[in-house]
């Protein structure tokens, strides 16, 4: 435990002569590193081995920013529970690297490999395990080529299923890999060329610049305030309102008319009561002739539910014929018949009874408006 309390004062001793980290200070690839660690070390509890302090070092490289690979070996010297007899554990392994932001002057990391655990029993011997670790860690920059290493690691014993981890704190120097330095600029010597007589320069008459005519104005054809090279919608009224491309502003509207139409009981006749109903849903229909309606049949409770269907059916087609014979074109009007099934009212009521013997439909459109300056 004192060697460990020992690494962990040299690293706060270094940190402390470093006036301030290093801006420069990142992964870079091709270096190597040595790694010297210590920690604390701790066993499963079926394996009946107290805790103890770890020693180790580690070698690695690195292949890009992100990526390195690291051969480490741990010395734990312990001793059993029961008997207090005397055990050594090595752990070798080789591992898999990755670093997050490799940038920084804080990089985290993350790393996994394989390798085997040796247990030497005074004893009894020793016995040697294949072993699979992982683990996660974050190296700190303090110069440009060192950083302080905390990591925790899960080592796990292939064999016998035991689970071991390992806290650490130590150094990574890195060492190897140099920056690519630009080279020198070459330098060209320069001599005194001799002299050479130059023949005196002819001159050439001036002419008279050709005037050129002054720039035509950009041009407005329909005054709606955008130039005609940009405008895309041209021609447009000068009350209407336009973007900047030329074009008509327009707002959206939803507009509706609600029919409906309430019959006597066993009629499909239409009452005359309703004609100028009609002709409102007429002229709404020819207004917009884009515009398709649903026209449903209903009855109400009174006969069977086949008879009342059929009722609902002709209901609906009456409406559908008045329409029409108003103008309006049969290929935008569809009719259902639901019977019975969608009261609206209570049938047991002479009042609801009238109230489900209906035809109704719901018609609406968007329009398109062009909004005025």
């Amino acid at each position: 435990m004192n060697k460990v309390r020992l690494l962990v004062v040299f690293i706060m001793l270094v940190m402390l002569s470093v006036p301030g980290l290093n801006i420069m200070a990142q992964i870079r690839p091709g270096t190597f590193t040595i790694a010297p660690h210590a920690g604390w070390y701790v066993f499963d509890r079926d394996q009946e081995i107290s805790n103890a302090p770890v020693h180790g070092i580690g070698f690695g490289y690195n292949f890009t920013k992100h990526l390195g690979t690291e051969g480490v070996f741990d010395y734990v010297y312990s001793d059993s529970k029961p008997s207090d007899d005397d055990r050594k554990t090595y752990s070798y392994h080789l591992d898999g690297l990755y670093h997050f932001i490799p940038d920084s002057e804080f990089v985290p990391y993350i790393a996994a490999g394989i390798g085997a655990i040796t247990l030497n029993r005074e004893s009894s011997g020793s016995k040697t395990s294949g072993s699979f670790n992982y683990g996660a860690g974050l190296k700190t920059f303090i110069t440009e080529a060192l950083t302080i290493r905390g990591e925790v690691r899960h080592i796990y014993d292939l064999v016998d299923s035991h689970n071991n981890f390992a806290y650490t704190i130590g150094l990574t120097y890195f060492f190897g890999a140099k920056e690519k330095k630009t080279a020198p600029a070459r330098v060209v010597s320069t001599e005194t060329p001799t002299p050479v007589a130059i023949a005196a320069p002819v001159e050439i008459p001036e002419t008279a610049p050709i005037p050129v005519s002054a720039a035509l104005p950009q041009q407005d054809s329909d005054k709606d305030g955008v130039y005609d090279d940009a405008d895309k919608c041209p021609d447009t009224p000068r009350d209407v309102l336009v973007d900047d491309q030329g074009c008509p502003v327009t707002s959206k509207d939803t507009v509706s008319i609600e029919l409906k139409v309430e019959f006597e009981f066993d009629k499909a006749r239409i009452k005359t009561i309703y004609n100028d109903h009609l002709r409102k849903v007429s002229d709404f229909l020819k207004q917009y002739p884009e515009t398709t309606a649903v026209i449903e049949g209903h009855t109400c409770s009174i006969g069977t539910e086949t008879y009342n269907l059929d009722l609902s059916r002709r209901r609906a087609e009456s409406v559908v014929k008045h329409l029409i014979n108003s103008g309006v074109e049969s290929s935008r009007l569809k009719t259902m018949a639901y019977g019975e099934s969608k009261p609206i009212a209570d049938n047991k009521t002479k009042q609801g009874r009238k109230r489900n013997r209906r035809v109704n439909a719901v018609i609406s459109t968007i329009v398109i408006n062009v909004i005025k300056r």
